[in-house]
Formats: C-alpha cells, sequence, structure tokens
C-alpha cells in the first residue's frame, strides 16, 4: 500500500470516529438518475463553427446547460454564451439522458460518451427478471418453440418500457440479419437443386 493510500484511510478514519459527514463529489451532485454531465464537440464542418452559444439558442432548442468550454488545454467557465465556438472545443452539458439522446441525433453535434455510461433503470429491473423466467417456463415446458419465446419476451420488454424502441432498433445487428437470410435462402437453393444430396453423396 502507497503512502498516499495510507493517508487517505487515515483520513478516512478520523472522520468516521469524529462522526462528521464528508461532502459528497460536485460532480456526483450533478449527475442522478435522470441527468448526467456529458462532453460535446462540433462535428467537421458544422454549422456552429463560429456562432455563439447565444445566437444558436443552444439551451432554448436542446434543453440543456453548458457549464464550461474546453479551448486550448484550459478550461473557460464565463461568458460562455457570447463566446463564438471553435472546431476542437469541447462543451460541458449537463441536463436530462433524455435530452442527452437529442444531442446524439444531430449532426451538427458528436457526444464523446459511450451508450453504458447512461445510468441503468433498476426500476423495471423486477418486470425484466419475470419475463426471462417466464420465457424460460415456456422453452422447458415445450409450449412454445424458443425463437417464438424469445421473440415474445422481446416484445413484453418494450412493452412494459423495459426496453426503449430506439434502444432496441440499436440493438439489433442488422449485418447478422442479412447474413442469416441470405444462408436460409442458399439452404433452400442448394436443396431444391439436389447440391446438398450430391455433396452428401460425394463426402460419404
Amino acid at each position: 500500500m502507497s503512502n498516499a493510500d495510507r493517508f487517505d484511510l487515515t483520513v478516512l478514519g478520523v472522520v468516521r470516529d469524529s462522526g462528521c459527514v464528508m461532502a459528497p463529489d460536485p460532480a456526483e451532485r450533478l449527475q442522478a438518475r435522470d441527468t448526467g454531465l456529458v462532453e460535446v464537440t462540433l462535428a467537421p464542418r458544422s454549422r456552429f463553427e463560429g456562432r455563439t452559444l447565444r445566437e444558436m439558442h443552444f439551451r432554448e432548442k436542446y434543453g440543456v446547460t453548458v457549464l464550461a468550454l474546453w479551448r486550448g488545454g484550459e478550461p473557460i467557465e464565463r461568458n460562455l454564451g457570447d463566446m463564438p465556438l471553435r472546431m476542437g472545443d469541447v462543451l460541458l452539458v449537463q441536463g436530462s439522458w433524455r435530452r442527452m439522446r437529442l444531442l446524439r441525433r444531430d449532426p451538427k453535434l458528436i457526444v464523446l460518451m459511450e451508450e453504458n455510461e447512461v445510468p441503468r433503470r433498476t426500476r423495471k429491473a423486477p418486470w425484466a427478471i419475470a419475463i426471462l423466467l417466464c420465457m424460460i417456463a415456456v422453452v422447458i415446458a415445450d409450449i412454445a418453440p424458443i425463437s417464438v419465446a424469445a421473440l415474445g419476451a422481446a416484445s413484453l420488454m418494450v412493452l412494459t418500457g423495459c426496453l426503449r424502441i430506439e434502444e432496441a432498433q440499436r440493438a439489433i445487428e442488422w449485418k447478422v440479419i442479412f447474413v442469416i437470410a441470405g444462408m436460409l435462402a442458399l439452404g433452400l437453393a442448394m436443396q431444391s437443386s439436389g447440391t446438398t444430396q450430391w455433396i452428401a453423396g460425394t463426402v460419404l
């Protein structure tokens, strides 16, 4: 254990023994279940370059608040609304996750965050677990094939709000869908043309 770690443990022990409460991290106070912080930059050849946030009506249009601007390795926190944006500027934005998705869909902006940074919606977890268990029970009881049970479970996930429509669309790997469809068509063609029987006879 390093000296810095020992110092941190000592400070925590003193605070705990004295009955004091440590203040939370400011970044944690700014983030909640429905709101968060993201970094946004201008997309290449964006029409926002050279315009100010006030001219763009940034807050009114997107419903988020710009807390700071990072330019040339230095943070800027004042007079943000009247400062013309440059290519390479990074905006620290606070707002609801629903509004963050509006930013992500705008081709003039790039949101510098991964989708898995969005907090989990644990309120719907019991529904998701119940749907999963029902799907497994249907398959084990041989009531329906696994393909039908899985499709029904996915539909219930969307209907109950466990999964949003746009999240379900992003989760679909269309390349895999097209590959499977092509393989099915190729298999039917080989079967109808007698190619499968010829290959099987040759192999045997």
